[in-house]
């Protein structure tokens, strides 16, 4: 499907969607595609017609419900990721009622503008370029918690500048930096529209994530290493993400490696700790167990072995199946 389809089969239904996790991941993925997948010659009518639908939707959701404040969050995600001016007018209309929605000026029935939301949308101006250290200061002086001095970080770095990123990266390996603002710094550094000044540090990332387990911050480097800068931007040493460059040279087992993982037959046999027998094509043990043990071992009597007791597993697990079903049938 072509992401203009997608996008507009998005704005046309996500409104009469009940679940709440929809409502929340699938306008965030619908936004990925516009800026990720989409046609560059079209990607700005097609954010255009995007900032326009999520509008709308946000106007005519039920005052106060979920959906509502869904919708307000996604439009202002509609800002812009950079300072430059090359941004459609659709996009400075935003970045001005985002301002509108901070100051009152502009309001929505039913929709708070809490403290939370406002951070919301310190970081998507901050992001753009239209809000700076002074704007966000002033905001962390009407919120002084621990949770505004967290969003405050993630809105410095989340400014489209060398300087924010060059400041929020050595942050995050220091250790006086709490864990939550680290986190926050993580997941606010890398955005879309914003190469120019992330390109530098895509061999600091690389060369990070081989150390950053090793180091006693292992909660923002297990972070660091789910966010994948390379993978989730499109940017890596190669112009390819590491791990689709890693799939297109070696196959799986350079994904594997990617992971930190050894290829797969190279592993020990969890019967007797041998060596892996190469899965080249089905085996009759395999078979009998319908793909459920891995019958790959070099020794065929360990594998007998490990088919007899899933068959005892199978068959206490039948046997224990029948005996609470009688039971609930005597209740």
């Amino acid at each position: 499907m072509a992401t203009t389809d997608w996008v507009r089969l998005v704005l046309a239904n996500i409104g009469s969607e009940t679940d709440a996790r929809g409502v929340t991941r699938i306008p965030m993925m619908a936004a990925t595609a516009i800026a990720r997948y989409s046609d560059p010659a079209q990607r700005e009518e097609l954010k255009a017609e995007w900032e326009r639908g999520i509008r709308q939707l946000m106007l005519d959701a039920e005052p106060g419900s979920d959906q509502q404040l869904t919708f307000a969050r996604c439009y202002a995600g509609c800002a812009p990721s950079n300072a430059r001016r090359d941004h459609t007018i659709g996009s400075d209309a935003v970045l001005d009622e985002l301002e509108a929605f901070l100051d009152g000026s502009f309001t929505v029935e039913g929709l708070a503008v809490d403290q939370h939301f406002r951070w919301a949308l310190i970081t998507a101006l901050a992001k753009a370029g239209r809000y700076g250290d002074a704007e966000i200061d002033a905001e962390l002086a009407r919120d002084n918690t621990i949770e505004g001095r967290e969003k405050a970080a993630g809105a410095r770095v989340a400014q489209p500048t060398a300087e924010a990123k060059a400041t929020g990266w050595d942050l995050i390996p220091d250790p006086a930096t709490p864990n939550e603002t680290s986190l926050q710094i993580v997941l606010s550094i890398f955005r879309s529209e914003q190469d120019e000044v992330v390109a530098p540090y895509v061999e600091k990332f690389l060369d990070a994530t081989d150390t950053v387990i090793d180091t006693p911050r292992v909660p923002q480097g297990l972070e660091a290493a789910r966010v994948r800068l390379p993978a989730r931007r499109g940017l890596s040493r190669g112009g390819l993400p590491p791990r689709r460059e890693a799939g297109r040279q070696h196959g799986s087992q350079g994904r594997s490696a990617l992971r930190g993982r050894g290829p797969r037959r190279h592993r020990p046999c969890p019967g007797c700790s041998g060596p892996r027998r190469p899965a080249l094509a089905p085996t009759a043990e395999s078979a009998q167990t319908n793909g459920r043990v891995g019958a790959s071992c070099a020794d065929s009597a360990c594998n007998l072995r490990r088919l007899g007791g899933f068959r005892r597993w199978r068959a206490g697990c039948s046997a224990g199946g029948r005996a609470r079903r009688a039971s609930r049938c005597r209740a």
